[in-house]
């Protein structure tokens, strides 16, 4: 089952996620980012809206979550205020990292707000403003108890196909699954990714027209200029870019050779480059992502592994994704960054006959 298949019927129990859950009784710990407690519900015997971001999330309301127990989670959802401010209003928004892709249920955690108060019988608008930072896969919003049991206020946000701000609307009733109080929202592509959300919403309209299709938020509105829009992405073939990391002494650039634009080792021992990857300064950094294609008519046993890196320019540097290339045929690999600093690095080892054609990231 791709991504794109998953939270499509609204009132199944959620895809990979939930039915790991049920099926391992896994449990989702939630963290609260200021009290350090689970997350808890408040009621409300009756409000207009039954949640509602005027500008910055209150941070009670809004909790990270991750799983504790599965061990190949090392970078966990988190989130932070950000000064950037949605062009629909207000003055912040919430960044929000995935975690490192999780294994066990095909997800990379995110954050969940509360939901209280719903109505049986009733119709439900929800609607919010966000920006992709990095990545391009969809965000997924879950109204469940974390049992995998969720309600008709499931649905999921595709890659809009720009990074500028869109205001999104949801409209359906909770369904035959019932009254739920909570909302999960996370990623489940290639962790971790980062977004922005700001001036969510939801209340009880009964006289609105349900979304169509069912599943998936609409776009309603979009800002695009100078004030949010980001720059796309940079490319560069692998020859035009690499540097020699390793082995030291040796003339490695007399024996790396080019083919189309690609980088090939026909030494007779392991090389390993670097690849020259600029990015734009920002104050506050953000996520990185590089895409990497392999040389096709590669020759050895096993393809190029290459990693990625991360430095602050303090002495400082974080890995980010590690992946090793079949040796031969096309394929593109995608590596992700950890935030850290403003100054990123693809190194990649080539075995014999094996090589890099060509890269492309956001800058």
């Amino acid at each position: 089952m791709t991504n794109n298949d998953r939270i499509v019927r609204v009132d199944d129990s959620l895809p990979d996620l939930t039915q790991v859950l049920s099926r391992r009784l896994l449990r989702l710990t939630i963290l609260t980012l200021f009290l350090g407690t689970l997350l808890t519900v408040t009621s409300f015997a009756c409000a207009a809206d039954l949640v509602h971001w005027p500008d910055c999330p209150p941070g009670p309301q809004v909790n990270p979550y991750f799983f504790t127990t599965d061990p190949t989670d090392l970078w966990p959802a988190h989130f932070q205020t950000s000064p950037v401010a949605s062009p629909f209003g207000g003055n912040c928004s919430l960044d929000v990292v995935s975690g490192q892709v999780m294994s066990i249920a095909t997800s990379n955690g995110g954050f969940a707000f509360n939901t209280p108060g719903e109505v049986a019988g009733a119709t439900y608008t929800i609607t919010f403003d966000m920006q992709w930072v990095s990545g391009k896969d969809q965000w997924y919003f879950s109204n469940q108890e974390g049992d995998g049991i969720q309600n008709g206020l499931t649905f999921q946000v595709p890659y809009p196909g720009n990074s500028c701000w869109h205001h999104y609307q949801y409209t359906a009733a909770p369904g035959t699954n019932g009254l739920k109080t909570v909302m999960y929202v996370y990623q489940a592509g290639t962790g971790p990714q980062e977004m922005r959300i700001a001036n969510v919403t939801m209340w009880q309209a009964d006289n609105a027209t349900p979304t169509t299709p069912q599943g998936v938020a609409a776009v309603v509105g979009e800002a695009c200029g100078s004030c949010c829009e980001q720059p796309g992405e940079w490319t560069t073939n692998a020859y035009n870019s690499f540097r020699v990391r390793l082995p030291v002494g040796k003339d490695s650039d007399a024996c790396l050779t080019e083919s189309e634009g690609a980088v090939i080792n026909k030494c007779n021992y392991e090389v390993s480059v670097v690849f020259d990857s600029p990015i734009i300064f920002r104050k506050d950094p953000i996520v990185h992502y590089i895409t990497a294609q392999n040389y096709v008519n590669g020759t050895g046993t096993v393809g190029a592994t290459c990693n990625i890196w991360s430095y602050d320019g303090n002495g400082k540097g974080k890995e980010g994704t590690n992946q090793t290339f079949k040796p031969n045929g096309e394929q593109a690999l995608n590596f992700t960054s950890q935030k850290l600093g403003n100054t990123i690095s693809l190194l990649c080892d080539l075995p014999v006959g094996e090589g890099i054609s060509a890269l492309h990231w956001n800058p």
